[in-house]
């Protein structure tokens, strides 16, 4: 800890802490409650070291409004979920990244955005059947990362409607939600698929 410390002080670096509730206890024992919250308290009271820290509200409700002295040495910034057009954005900079990172391809190029509109579509707040699913862009990008592995682990190297059908499916709450919707552009009239492909869209989703 006195490291990271030593490493937080430098003015020209800002410290990100991802999950930033769990740093609540760590370290701490019967003897002392020291935590790692608690060796940050002094430096972030006296601005020797910038923090950026990232949680979701239930946990920030749970875990950092819980220790006030902590909680207090922070401005909350509620991040909203992308819009679609900005959403879209991000899904296609992160296939691009998968696709170096497995050395598959994402369908071909003329059914892209076809296919991330209907993810989209699916995963729109509005629809969803669970308050506690996760959050856009967080969400379509794991559907697609599963895929992506359904498909390596199949030796293949073009991720296909079976996979991303797959995918949705090891997600329980989504897939509940999938299979009472009707998702107008991820069906065999939107896209040339052979029956196979038809019979799995058939199976997972309603039409």
């Amino acid at each position: 800890m006195e490291s990271f410390i030593k490493f937080a002080q430098d003015k020209n670096k800002i410290i990100f802490i991802d999950e930033i509730h769990s740093i609540i206890g760590i370290g701490s024992s019967m003897e002392t409650k020291l935590d790692a919250s608690n060796i940050l308290k002094p430096y972030l009271e006296d601005g020797s070291i910038d923090v950026i820290g990232a949680t979701t509200e239930e946990e920030y409700e749970k875990y950092i409004l819980s220790d006030k002295a902590f909680s207090s040495r922070f401005s909350k910034i509620v991040i909203n979920e992308p819009d679609e057009k900005t959403l879209a954005m991000i899904v296609k900079e992160n296939i691009k990244y998968f696709e170096k990172e497995y050395e598959a391809k994402f369908f071909d190029e003329k059914l892209l955005d076809t296919i991330i509109e209907s993810l989209i579509e699916l995963t729109l707040k509005k629809h969803r059947n669970y308050r506690d699913m996760e959050y856009n862009p967080r969400l379509i990008i794991k559907i697609i990362d599963k895929a992506f592995v359904k498909c390596k682990l199949s030796n293949r190297n073009v991720v296909n409607l079976g996979d991303i059908c797959d995918a949705i499916k090891d997600n329980s709450k989504l897939y509940t939600t999938a299979k009472d919707r009707t998702i107008k552009t991820l069906n065999s009239n939107n896209i040339d698929t052979n029956k196979s492909k038809q019979k799995i869209i058939k199976v997972n989703f309603k039409k």
